[in-house]
């Protein structure tokens, strides 16, 4: 649920509040696991963006937030002009290009349609394996993509350089809260 939303396979199955009076929890689940506010953890640096056998995740201390990948176009179109200087035309930057067109048309993760639902599913593990097997293929792309991952995660001190990383968990299917939100804001029962 935390990578896909309301359109999951399991969503139908929890009692969550997709269109609660908070807007901002709209076709979001609240997760309620962070020490500190918000703002606060991510200009530390404790949330940090990960790239893990093609999959892109967050972790929290041991805890570990699935990135919807229709979002993964942010991280891997980021710079992609500085790839391409220095690539040149050739197959990894094809790939990637490619990638990027597969993510842009996969269905939203607010999608209901049956069809398009399985079609999310099969894409959204396609494009996991085509990342990793890109990183495998070509160190240039590994390296470029750790670097972008790196730029994500900001600087401590620098609270403009978390914008990056901010921006992307606004577009997750989840929103990261202080622990102590719980009892107000929480938009699904607890079984």
């Amino acid at each position: 649920m935390l990578e896909n939303g309301p359109s999951a396979q399991a969503a139908k199955f929890f009692d969550v509040e997709w269109h609660p009076v908070k807007e901002e929890l709209a076709d979001k689940v609240l997760v309620p696991v962070l020490g500190d506010r918000y703002g606060a953890v991510l200009e530390r640096g404790e949330l940090q963006l990960e790239l893990h056998e093609g999959a892109f995740r967050v972790r929290y201390y041991d805890h570990l937030f699935p990135v919807n990948p229709r979002s993964y176009g942010q991280i891997l179109g980021y710079r992609i002009e500085d790839l391409e200087k220095k690539l040149g035309r050739s197959e990894a930057l094809d790939e990637l290009k490619s990638i990027l067109f597969v993510l842009e048309h996969m269905p939203s993760r607010h999608e209901k349609d049956p069809a398009r639902l399985e079609e999310r599913r099969r894409e959204k593990e396609v494009v996991k394996r085509r990342v990793a097997t890109l990183c495998a293929a070509s160190a240039a792309v590994r390296r470029h993509l750790e670097e972008n991952v790196r730029i994500f995660n900001g600087t401590a001190g620098k609270p403009r350089s978390f914008d990056l990383l901010d921006k992307l968990l606004d577009a997750q299917a989840y929103r990261l809260a202080h622990w102590r939100v719980s009892s107000e804001e929480i938009n699904y029962r607890r079984f």
